[in-house]
C-alpha cells in the first residue's frame, strides 16, 4: 500500500506542475518545458517574498483549490501536452530516473550532505516568518546560506502535507525533471534531428566526464560478492579525478593508473615526496552525478536555472524581441544568487555575452547566413523587468544573506597568484586537463571550424569560459590542497554541461559529416558512465536492508535498530522542545538526525558546518566541547548547562554506551529535573531518553 500511495503522490505532484506549466504557457507564450520552470519559479518567489513578512503556517488547505485549478487548466489546454510530448517525456525521464535512485536508496544519513540539506528543508517547513529558526543551532536563525531551493522543498511539503524527508526526495525528483524539460526546449530550439536531441539529453542526465572512459582502466578489479573479480571503479572516480583518483594509494591502481599518478605528482610537486595535503584536489560534479548523489544540494537548483537561462538565450537568438524570454534571462540572475551563488559570476558572463551578441548583430552588415534572423535589438525592457522583479521578490532575503556572506569577501584571484613551498603551481597538469575536458575541446573546435561567423562566436565563448575557469578561482576560506576545490566543483561542470547542451546539439545538425560523427562518438563515449552508475546502484541496493527500500522519509536506517526506532517515535509524538544528543563527530555523522526526522531543535547539529556557515564564531566549538563534556560525565553542573539551552529531551543512544560510567553519574545528576524513559537495557548497556519534568511534578 505504501508503494501505491507514493505512486499516487507523484502523480498528484506532476498533475499540479503540468497545470502550472500550461497556465504559465498561456500567459507567456513560452514553450512548455520553459513554462514549467517559470511557473514553479514564480510561485516560489512569491511565497518566499510573502513569508518574510508573515509566516503562512501549514498550507495543506491549498491542495484542493490548486488541484481544481490544475484540473480545469488541463481540461482546457490539455491537448497541448500531446503536441509537447517530447518535453513531457523529458520531464518524466528526469523525475522518474531520480525517483528510482531515491526509492531504491532512500536513506538520508550522514555519509554525504543529505542531513544538513534536510535540516534546511525542515527549517522552512515550520511555516514561521523568515528567516526561520535554525533547528541545528538554536536560538540562531537560518540566514547564512543560499537556501531558496530548500525553501521550495519546504513549500512543497507543506502544500502536500508530507514529512520533511518525503518533501525533500520529491523536490529532488521535480527539480531534476524541470531541468530536463528546460534542456529539452533548449535542444529543440537548436533544431537537431530527433535522435540527436535524445543523445544530448541522455548525456546530460546520465553521461560522465572526459575521464569516465579512462577510470575503469585505472582502478584495479576487486573480489565480487558471488566470487570472481569485478570492477573496482566508483561513480565518483571520474568526478574526483584530478587530485583524487590520480592520487589513490598504489594498491588501488592498475599499471595505467600508476603511470597517471606518477605524471600527476611530477607535474605538481617539487622533487620531494608529497603528502596528501600537498596535492591539489580539483573535483567536478556534472548534472548526472548530482542527480545520482542524493544530496539536495545547491548545484541541483543551479543546473535547473542554468538550463532555463540557456533555453531563454536560444529563443532570444531566434527572436530578440520576445519579451518573456528576455524577462526570464534577467530573472535567472538574482534567482541564481539565491540558489547557487557560486554560479552567479559565470551566469553574468553568459548573459552579458548573449546581450552583447544580439546587439552586435544589429550593428554588423548582414550576410546570407544571417538573412533569416530578425535584425531587432534585444528586448532591454523585458530583460530589466525580469531582473528587477526577481530581485524585488528576493530583496528581503538578500538584505541579510548578502550582508552576512557576500560582504565577508571571497574575491576572484588568478591561479598563478597561488604559491606554496611544496607545490609547483595550482594549474591543472595538461594531461589531466585534457583527460577531463577533451569532449569540450572536440565539440567546441568542431563547431568553431564548421560554423559560420555567428556560430564561431558561440564556440569561442565556451572555449574562453574553459580558459577562464582554469586561470581564475574564488579565494574562499579553504587553502592548501582545497584551494581551488569549491571553484572547480561548481565551475567546471557549468562549462562542461553548457558546451555539450548547446554546441553538441548544434554539431549534430551540421552538414559536415566529420563534425556530426566526431560529436556523436564523443557523446557515446561519455555514456559509458552509465556502466559505473549501474554497478553502483545494483551493488548498493543489494547491500541495503530490503525493508529500507521505498521509505522516502529517509529515516529507514534509524528504524533498523528497534530501541533507536522507539526513541525516534518518542520524539515525534511528544511536545516540541530542544534535543540534546552526543556529537559522534563534527560532521558527516549521525548527530542531528533525530532533530530533522522529529522536526525538533537540537543544541548543535554538525559543528564544523555551523562554524563554516557562521564565519567561525567562537561559541560554536565551545558548545561542541561542552556537549562532549556532558556525555563524558565530566560536567560539574549539567543542569545549569541544560537550562541555558532550554533542553527538554536528552538522548542516550547506542553510541553513548562507550562511556558506561557516565550513564550512572548522569542518572543521579538529572533525577530531580528529568524523567528517564528506557527503551532497552542489558546490564550497563541502555538506550533511552531523559524528558524534562513538567512544573509541579
Amino acid at each position: 500500500m505504501l508503494h501505491l500511495y507514493y505512486l499516487g503522490l507523484c502523480g498528484l505532484l506532476l498533475f499540479l506542475v503540468l497545470g502550472a506549466g500550461l497556465w504559465t504557457a498561456r500567459w507567456t507564450r513560452l514553450p512548455l518545458g520553459v513554462s514549467l520552470g517559470v511557473g514553479i519559479l514564480a510561485l516560489c518567489l512569491g511565497a518566499f517574498f510573502t513569508e518574510h513578512f508573515v509566516g503562512l503556517g501549514r498550507l495543506g488547505w491549498t491542495l484542493i483549490p490548486l488541484s481544481l485549478a490544475a484540473g480545469w487548466i488541463l481540461w482546457r489546454d490539455g491537448r497541448r501536452l500531446k503536441e509537447e510530448r517530447e518535453v513531457c517525456f523529458a520531464l518524466g525521464a528526469g523525475f522518474f530516473y531520480v525517483l528510482t535512485w531515491r526509492y531504491g536508496l532512500p536513506n538520508i544519513d550522514g555519509n554525504t550532505e543529505r542531513l544538513p540539506d534536510l535540516s534546511f528543508v525542515v527549517n522552512y517547513m515550520q511555516g514561521e516568518r523568515l528567516p526561520p529558526p535554525d533547528l541545528w543551532y538554536p536560538p540562531y536563525r537560518l540566514n547564512h546560506y543560499y537556501s531558496f531551493q530548500h525553501y521550495g522543498a519546504g513549500l512543497l511539503g507543506r502544500v502536500l502535507g508530507q514529512e520533511p524527508g518525503v518533501a525533500c526526495q520529491l523536490a529532488y525528483c521535480l527539480v531534476a525533471g524541470l531541468a530536463m524539460a528546460a534542456a529539452a526546449d533548449l535542444v529543440r530550439a537548436i533544431r537537431p534531428p530527433g535522435w540527436a536531441r535524445a543523445l544530448v539529453l541522455a548525456v546530460f542526465l546520465v553521461g560522465g566526464t572526459g575521464a569516465s572512459p579512462f577510470t575503469p582502466f585505472m582502478i584495479k578489479d576487486v573480489p565480487g560478492a558471488g566470487g570472481g573479480m569485478v570492477s573496482g571503479e566508483k561513480t565518483y572516480d571520474s568526478m574526483r579525478f584530478v587530485g583524487g583518483t590520480t592520487f589513490y594509494d598504489d594498491s588501488r591502481l592498475s599499471p595505467f593508473g600508476l603511470a597517471i599518478k606518477r605524471y600527476s605528482i611530477a607535474s605538481w610537486t617539487k622533487p620531494v615526496s608529497p603528502t596528501r595535503e600537498e596535492v591539489p584536489e580539483m573535483p567536478m560534479e556534472t548534472f548526472s552525478y548530482v542527480v545520482e548523489l542524493g544530496d539536495y544540494h545547491a548545484p541541483l537548483g543551479g543546473f535547473w536555472l542554468f538550463a532555463l537561462m540557456l533555453a531563454a538565450a536560444a529563443r532570444l537568438r531566434a527572436n530578440p524581441r520576445e519579451t518573456a524570454s528576455a524577462a526570464l534571462l534577467g530573472a535567472t540572475l538574482p534567482a541564481t544568487m539565491a540558489t547557487n551563488t557560486w554560479n552567479f559570476p559565470l551566469q553574468v558572463f553568459f548573459t552579458a555575452g548573449v546581450l552583447g551578441l544580439l546587439w552586435w548583430r544589429t550593428r554588423e552588415p548582414r550576410d546570407e547566413a544571417d538573412s533569416a534572423l530578425p535584425p531587432a535589438r534585444p528586448h532591454w525592457a523585458g530583460f530589466f523587468a525580469g531582473a528587477l522583479a526577481a530581485t524585488f521578490l528576493l530583496l528581503p532575503f538578500f538584505r541579510y544573506f548578502l550582508t552576512l556572506n557576500i560582504g565577508n569577501g571571497s574575491p576572484l584571484r588568478l591561479v598563478s597568484a597561488i604559491s606554496t613551498k611544496a607545490v609547483n603551481g595550482y594549474f591543472t597538469p595538461p594531461l589531466l586537463f585534457m583527460m577531463v575536458f577533451w569532449p569540450v575541446l572536440v565539440v567546441a573546435l568542431g563547431h568553431l571550424f564548421s560554423a559560420r561567423r555567428l556560430g564561431k562566436l558561440h564556440a569561442l565563448f565556451w572555449l574562453a569560459m574553459l580558459a577562464l575557469v582554469e586561470v581564475v578561482f574564488v579565494d574562499d576560506i579553504y587553502a592548501g590542497s582545497a584551494e581551488r576545490f569549491n571553484t572547480t566543483l561548481k565551475w567546471w561542470p557549468w562549462v562542461f554541461n553548457g558546451t555539450l547542451l548547446t554546441l553538441a546539439a548544434s554539431n549534430l545538425a551540421r552538414p559536415s559529416r566529420w563534425v556530426r560523427w566526431s560529436t556523436a562518438a564523443t557523446l557515446a563515449l561519455l555514456l559509458t558512465f552509465t556502466l559505473s552508475l549501474g554497478r553502483y546502484f545494483v551493488g548498493t541496493l543489494a547491500a541495503l536492508p530490503k525493508r529500507n527500500v521505498g521509505q522516502l522519509d529517509g529515516a529507514g536506517w534509524l528504524r533498523n535498530d528497534p530501541p533507536v526506532r522507539t526513541a525516534l517515535e518518542f520524539l515525534i509524538y511528544h511536545p516540541h522542545g530542544v534535543i540534546l544528543e552526543s556529537p559522534d563527530n563534527m560532521a558527516f555523522c549521525q548527530v542531528g538526525a533525530f532533530s530533522v526526522f522529529s522536526q525538533k531543535p537540537t543544541v548543535l547539529g554538525w559543528a564544523s558546518h555551523e562554524q563554516l556557515w557562521r564565519g567561525y564564531q567562537t561559541d560554536t566549538y565551545d558548545r561542541y566541547l561542552k556537549i562532549k563534556q556532558f556525555y563524558a560525565g565530566e560536567m560539574a553542573d549539567p543542569l545549569a548547562f541544560l537550562e541555558a539551552h532550554d533542553v527538554r529531551y536528552i538522548l542516550w543512544l547506542p553510541r553513548d554506551n562507550a562511556a558506561k560510567e557516565a550513564l550512572a553519574k548522569l542518572t543521579g545528576q538529572l533525577a530531580g529535573r528529568y524523567y528517564w524513559n528506557e527503551f532497552y537495557r542489558a546490564n550497563e548497556y541502555a538506550v533511552g531518553i531523559w524528558s524534562r519534568r513538567d512544573p509541579g511534578r
